[in-house]
Protein backbone atom coordinates (compact mmCIF):
# COMPACT_ATOMS: atom_id res chain seq x y z
CA UNK A 1 0.00 0.00 0.00
CA UNK A 2 1.16 3.61 -1.14
CA UNK A 3 2.15 6.14 1.81
CA UNK A 4 -0.76 8.08 0.29
CA UNK A 5 -3.35 5.33 1.00
CA UNK A 6 -2.09 4.08 3.85
CA UNK A 7 -2.39 8.29 5.00
CA UNK A 8 -6.29 7.72 4.01
CA UNK A 9 -6.94 4.73 5.72
CA UNK A 10 -5.46 6.68 8.82
CA UNK A 11 -7.74 9.35 8.81
CA UNK A 12 -10.84 7.40 8.26
CA UNK A 13 -10.08 5.88 11.10
CA UNK A 14 -9.53 8.54 13.36
CA UNK A 15 -13.01 9.90 11.78
CA UNK A 16 -14.46 6.34 13.00
CA UNK A 17 -12.84 6.02 16.14
CA UNK A 18 -14.19 9.80 17.01
CA UNK A 19 -17.57 9.19 16.38
CA UNK A 20 -19.86 9.84 19.58
CA UNK A 21 -22.89 7.53 21.15
CA UNK A 22 -25.21 9.90 19.28
CA UNK A 23 -23.03 9.25 15.97
CA UNK A 24 -21.86 12.74 15.35
CA UNK A 25 -17.79 13.06 14.84
CA UNK A 26 -16.22 15.67 17.23
CA UNK A 27 -14.58 17.09 14.17
CA UNK A 28 -17.82 18.47 12.94
CA UNK A 29 -18.74 19.35 16.93
CA UNK A 30 -15.44 21.56 16.67
CA UNK A 31 -16.21 23.05 12.81
CA UNK A 32 -19.67 24.01 14.03
CA UNK A 33 -18.09 25.91 17.19
CA UNK A 34 -15.96 27.35 15.05
CA UNK A 35 -18.65 29.01 12.86
CA UNK A 36 -20.46 29.87 15.39
CA UNK A 37 -17.74 31.60 17.43
CA UNK A 38 -16.67 33.60 13.94
CA UNK A 39 -20.59 34.50 13.11
CA UNK A 40 -21.04 35.65 17.09
CA UNK A 41 -17.78 38.06 16.41
CA UNK A 42 -19.09 39.63 13.20
CA UNK A 43 -22.65 40.41 14.82
CA UNK A 44 -20.79 42.02 18.04
CA UNK A 45 -18.52 43.93 15.89
CA UNK A 46 -21.12 44.85 13.08
CA UNK A 47 -23.42 45.78 15.86
CA UNK A 48 -20.60 47.71 17.73
CA UNK A 49 -20.02 49.67 15.00
CA UNK A 50 -23.68 50.51 14.64
CA UNK A 51 -24.15 51.67 18.37
CA UNK A 52 -20.83 54.04 17.72
CA UNK A 53 -21.82 55.52 14.90
CA UNK A 54 -25.65 56.62 16.41
CA UNK A 55 -24.19 57.50 19.68
CA UNK A 56 -21.46 59.85 17.97
CA UNK A 57 -24.59 61.36 15.12
CA UNK A 58 -26.53 61.92 18.71
CA UNK A 59 -23.92 63.49 20.65
CA UNK A 60 -22.73 65.67 17.58
CA UNK A 61 -26.33 66.76 17.35
CA UNK A 62 -26.93 67.67 20.82
CA UNK A 63 -23.66 69.89 21.37
CA UNK A 64 -23.64 71.91 17.65
CA UNK A 65 -27.85 72.52 18.82
CA UNK A 66 -26.50 73.27 22.29
CA UNK A 67 -23.67 75.89 20.79
CA UNK A 68 -26.76 77.70 18.52
CA UNK A 69 -28.90 77.84 21.29
CA UNK A 70 -26.15 79.33 23.38
CA UNK A 71 -25.50 81.96 20.91
CA UNK A 72 -29.18 82.67 19.99
CA UNK A 73 -31.00 83.05 23.96
CA UNK A 74 -30.21 86.92 23.66
CA UNK A 75 -30.49 89.02 20.73
CA UNK A 76 -27.90 91.37 22.38
CA UNK A 77 -24.36 90.60 23.85
CA UNK A 78 -24.35 90.22 27.63
CA UNK A 79 -23.43 93.47 29.22
CA UNK A 80 -21.36 93.60 32.32
CA UNK A 81 -18.69 96.08 34.26
CA UNK A 82 -15.75 94.00 32.97
CA UNK A 83 -15.97 92.35 29.76
CA UNK A 84 -17.92 92.44 26.87
CA UNK A 85 -18.44 89.98 24.33
CA UNK A 86 -18.29 90.72 20.74
CA UNK A 87 -21.40 91.53 18.97
CA UNK A 88 -20.15 90.13 15.34
CA UNK A 89 -19.12 87.04 16.97
CA UNK A 90 -21.90 86.44 18.01
CA UNK A 91 -24.17 86.96 14.84
CA UNK A 92 -21.94 84.20 13.21
CA UNK A 93 -22.29 81.88 15.62
CA UNK A 94 -25.75 82.35 15.39
CA UNK A 95 -26.41 81.58 11.90
CA UNK A 96 -23.51 79.82 10.28
CA UNK A 97 -23.98 75.83 10.04
CA UNK A 98 -22.03 73.06 11.70
CA UNK A 99 -21.12 71.06 8.39
CA UNK A 100 -17.24 70.13 10.63
CA UNK A 101 -18.84 68.84 13.55
CA UNK A 102 -18.53 69.67 17.14
CA UNK A 103 -15.10 70.85 16.33
CA UNK A 104 -15.67 73.56 13.99
CA UNK A 105 -18.72 74.18 15.72
CA UNK A 106 -16.90 74.56 18.92
CA UNK A 107 -14.70 77.04 16.91
CA UNK A 108 -17.64 79.63 16.51
CA UNK A 109 -18.29 80.04 20.38
CA UNK A 110 -18.37 84.01 20.93
CA UNK A 111 -15.05 85.37 21.80
CA UNK A 112 -15.19 87.28 24.88
CA UNK A 113 -12.69 90.59 24.92
CA UNK A 114 -10.18 91.48 27.48
CA UNK A 115 -11.32 93.08 30.52
CA UNK A 116 -11.72 96.25 31.33
CA UNK A 117 -11.29 96.65 34.98
CA UNK A 118 -11.94 100.09 36.33
CA UNK A 119 -9.65 102.35 38.51
CA UNK A 120 -10.69 102.32 42.09
CA UNK A 121 -11.61 105.18 43.59
CA UNK A 122 -8.82 106.91 45.78
CA UNK A 123 -9.48 107.17 49.14
CA UNK A 124 -9.78 110.54 50.87
CA UNK A 125 -6.25 111.33 52.93
CA UNK A 126 -5.99 111.73 56.51
CA UNK A 127 -6.50 115.57 56.23
CA UNK A 128 -7.82 117.91 54.28
CA UNK A 129 -7.31 121.75 53.74
CA UNK A 130 -8.87 124.59 51.40
CA UNK A 131 -6.37 126.81 49.20
CA UNK A 132 -8.06 130.19 48.36
CA UNK A 133 -6.15 132.54 46.12
CA UNK A 134 -7.63 136.43 46.03
CA UNK A 135 -7.26 139.52 43.96
CA UNK A 136 -7.43 137.73 40.40
CA UNK A 137 -7.62 136.32 37.91
CA UNK A 138 -3.29 137.20 36.52
CA UNK A 139 -2.85 136.80 32.94
CA UNK A 140 0.99 136.70 34.15
CA UNK A 141 0.75 134.50 36.85
CA UNK A 142 -2.58 132.59 37.53
CA UNK A 143 -2.41 129.84 35.15
CA UNK A 144 1.39 128.83 36.72
CA UNK A 145 -0.94 128.27 39.84
CA UNK A 146 -3.04 126.06 37.84
CA UNK A 147 -0.40 123.86 36.49
CA UNK A 148 0.48 122.77 39.55
CA UNK A 149 -2.68 122.15 40.87
CA UNK A 150 -3.35 120.01 37.87
CA UNK A 151 -0.14 117.99 38.32
CA UNK A 152 -1.26 117.33 41.72
CA UNK A 153 -4.45 116.63 41.10
CA UNK A 154 -5.74 119.53 43.53
CA UNK A 155 -8.29 121.98 43.75
CA UNK A 156 -8.77 125.46 45.05
CA UNK A 157 -11.24 128.67 45.22
CA UNK A 158 -9.87 131.64 43.12
CA UNK A 159 -12.23 135.13 44.78
CA UNK A 160 -11.68 136.50 41.90
CA UNK A 161 -12.02 140.80 41.37
CA UNK A 162 -14.90 141.32 38.80
CA UNK A 163 -12.96 144.13 36.90
CA UNK A 164 -10.52 141.42 36.16
CA UNK A 165 -12.79 138.83 34.40
CA UNK A 166 -12.57 140.77 31.13
CA UNK A 167 -9.64 139.78 28.94
CA UNK A 168 -9.06 136.80 31.21
CA UNK A 169 -12.44 134.13 30.25
CA UNK A 170 -10.29 131.40 29.37
CA UNK A 171 -8.30 131.40 32.83
CA UNK A 172 -11.62 131.28 34.28
CA UNK A 173 -12.58 128.33 32.20
CA UNK A 174 -9.80 126.33 32.99
CA UNK A 175 -10.20 127.26 36.50
CA UNK A 176 -13.38 125.36 36.80
CA UNK A 177 -11.93 122.44 33.87
CA UNK A 178 -10.19 121.35 36.91
CA UNK A 179 -12.50 121.17 39.86
CA UNK A 180 -11.74 124.85 41.09
CA UNK A 181 -14.10 126.65 42.46
CA UNK A 182 -14.97 130.82 41.34
CA UNK A 183 -16.02 133.27 44.57
CA UNK A 184 -16.66 136.86 44.37
CA UNK A 185 -14.02 139.34 45.77
CA UNK A 186 -16.52 142.58 44.77
CA UNK A 187 -16.01 144.34 41.50
CA UNK A 188 -12.83 146.60 42.74
CA UNK A 189 -11.38 145.24 45.63
CA UNK A 190 -13.80 147.98 47.72
CA UNK A 191 -14.11 148.10 51.82
CA UNK A 192 -17.70 146.46 51.68
CA UNK A 193 -18.31 147.37 55.33
CA UNK A 194 -18.09 150.39 54.49
CA UNK A 195 -20.68 150.33 51.93
CA UNK A 196 -24.73 150.85 52.29
CA UNK A 197 -26.46 147.62 51.57
CA UNK A 198 -27.77 148.51 47.65
CA UNK A 199 -23.88 149.34 47.20
CA UNK A 200 -22.18 146.39 48.53
CA UNK A 201 -24.86 144.00 46.40
CA UNK A 202 -24.25 146.02 43.51
CA UNK A 203 -20.19 145.55 44.01
CA UNK A 204 -21.33 141.61 44.41
CA UNK A 205 -23.84 141.65 41.55
CA UNK A 206 -21.16 142.79 38.75
CA UNK A 207 -19.07 140.18 39.38
CA UNK A 208 -21.28 137.37 39.64
CA UNK A 209 -22.70 138.89 36.22
CA UNK A 210 -19.24 138.75 34.62
CA UNK A 211 -18.32 135.51 35.62
CA UNK A 212 -21.34 133.72 34.32
CA UNK A 213 -21.60 135.93 30.98
CA UNK A 214 -17.54 134.52 30.57
CA UNK A 215 -18.25 131.01 32.15
CA UNK A 216 -21.81 130.46 32.28
CA UNK A 217 -20.56 129.75 36.31
CA UNK A 218 -22.59 130.83 38.83
CA UNK A 219 -21.15 131.94 42.18
CA UNK A 220 -22.11 131.49 45.24
CA UNK A 221 -19.58 132.44 47.90
CA UNK A 222 -17.97 135.72 48.46
CA UNK A 223 -15.03 136.75 50.22
CA UNK A 224 -15.13 140.36 51.80
CA UNK A 225 -11.96 142.31 50.48
CA UNK A 226 -9.65 142.56 54.01
CA UNK A 227 -11.83 140.35 55.49
CA UNK A 228 -13.71 143.06 56.60
CA UNK A 229 -17.92 142.14 57.19
CA UNK A 230 -20.31 144.79 58.62
CA UNK A 231 -23.27 143.84 60.86
CA UNK A 232 -25.63 145.18 57.24
CA UNK A 233 -23.65 142.25 55.55
CA UNK A 234 -24.16 139.57 58.06
CA UNK A 235 -28.34 140.56 57.29
CA UNK A 236 -28.20 141.41 54.06
CA UNK A 237 -26.00 139.96 51.82
CA UNK A 238 -27.66 136.56 50.87
CA UNK A 239 -24.38 134.55 50.00
CA UNK A 240 -21.86 133.16 52.22
CA UNK A 241 -18.80 134.68 53.43
CA UNK A 242 -15.61 132.65 53.29
CA UNK A 243 -12.49 134.14 55.74
CA UNK A 244 -9.44 132.22 56.25
CA UNK A 245 -7.66 130.25 59.18
CA UNK A 246 -4.11 130.32 57.73
CA UNK A 247 -2.40 134.08 56.20
CA UNK A 248 0.78 133.17 54.22
CA UNK A 249 1.11 136.83 54.10
CA UNK A 250 2.69 136.62 50.72
CA UNK A 251 1.31 140.07 49.75
CA UNK A 252 3.77 141.81 52.18
CA UNK A 253 6.96 139.32 51.89
CA UNK A 254 6.74 138.89 48.47
CA UNK A 255 9.20 135.25 48.93
CA UNK A 256 8.99 132.14 47.76
CA UNK A 257 10.68 130.43 50.71
CA UNK A 258 9.27 132.60 53.33
CA UNK A 259 5.62 131.90 52.04
CA UNK A 260 6.14 128.12 51.90
CA UNK A 261 7.79 128.15 55.49
CA UNK A 262 4.45 129.97 57.33
CA UNK A 263 2.26 127.72 55.52
CA UNK A 264 4.03 124.39 56.46
CA UNK A 265 4.60 126.46 59.91
CA UNK A 266 0.82 126.83 61.00
CA UNK A 267 -1.30 124.55 58.55
CA UNK A 268 -3.41 121.51 60.18
CA UNK A 269 -6.72 119.94 59.02
CA UNK A 270 -9.28 121.75 58.28
CA UNK A 271 -7.79 125.18 57.99
CA UNK A 272 -8.48 127.16 55.00
CA UNK A 273 -5.47 128.97 53.51
CA UNK A 274 -5.12 132.74 52.08
CA UNK A 275 -2.70 132.70 49.32
CA UNK A 276 -2.99 136.04 45.96
CA UNK A 277 -2.78 134.73 42.48
CA UNK A 278 -1.13 137.95 41.63
CA UNK A 279 2.02 137.51 42.82
CA UNK A 280 5.12 135.47 41.35
CA UNK A 281 6.31 134.72 44.66
CA UNK A 282 3.11 133.31 45.33
CA UNK A 283 3.05 131.26 41.69
CA UNK A 284 6.78 129.99 42.74
CA UNK A 285 5.64 129.50 46.14
CA UNK A 286 2.78 126.98 45.24
CA UNK A 287 5.83 124.96 43.57
CA UNK A 288 6.81 123.68 46.87
CA UNK A 289 3.42 124.00 49.00
CA UNK A 290 0.86 121.72 47.35
CA UNK A 291 3.31 118.84 46.67
CA UNK A 292 4.58 119.44 50.33
CA UNK A 293 0.86 119.09 51.23
CA UNK A 294 0.04 115.85 49.35
CA UNK A 295 3.25 114.40 50.84
CA UNK A 296 2.09 114.72 53.93
CA UNK A 297 -1.15 113.75 53.65
CA UNK A 298 -3.45 116.44 52.81
CA UNK A 299 -6.23 116.65 50.11
CA UNK A 300 -6.30 120.12 48.93
CA UNK A 301 -9.65 121.39 48.01
CA UNK A 302 -12.02 124.06 47.47
CA UNK A 303 -14.01 125.84 49.90
CA UNK A 304 -17.09 124.06 49.16
CA UNK A 305 -15.12 120.43 49.02
CA UNK A 306 -13.68 120.96 52.34
CA UNK A 307 -16.93 122.33 54.16
CA UNK A 308 -18.76 119.47 52.74
CA UNK A 309 -16.22 116.94 54.10
CA UNK A 310 -16.50 118.29 57.12
CA UNK A 311 -19.98 118.54 57.49
CA UNK A 312 -20.38 122.03 57.29
CA UNK A 313 -23.37 123.13 55.92
CA UNK A 314 -22.98 126.69 54.49
CA UNK A 315 -25.52 129.13 55.19
CA UNK A 316 -25.92 132.73 54.00
CA UNK A 317 -24.71 135.91 55.76
CA UNK A 318 -22.66 133.73 57.70
CA UNK A 319 -18.69 134.31 57.97
CA UNK A 320 -16.64 130.92 57.98
CA UNK A 321 -12.79 130.83 58.83
CA UNK A 322 -12.30 127.29 58.74
CA UNK A 323 -14.16 123.93 58.56
CA UNK A 324 -12.81 122.85 62.25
Amino acid sequence: MSDYMRGYDNRNRRRRAAYSSSGRSAYKRRRKNRRGRSRLFFYLTRGGVIVAAILLVAFGVRAALGLVGEAGDSKEPAKTAGSAVTGAAVSASAVTPVPGGVAEAAAKVPEISEQIVPEPTKAPRSKAVALTFDDGPSTMYTNTILDVLEKNNAHATFFVVGQRVEGAEDILKRELSLGCEIGSHSWDHANLSLLTKSKFNKQNKKTIDAVKKATGYTIQTIRPPYGAISQTMRKKLKMPMILWSVDSLDWKSRDAKKVFKKIKKEVSDGDIILVHDIHGSTAEAMKKVVPWLVKNDYDILSVSELMERKGIKLKDGVAYGSAK
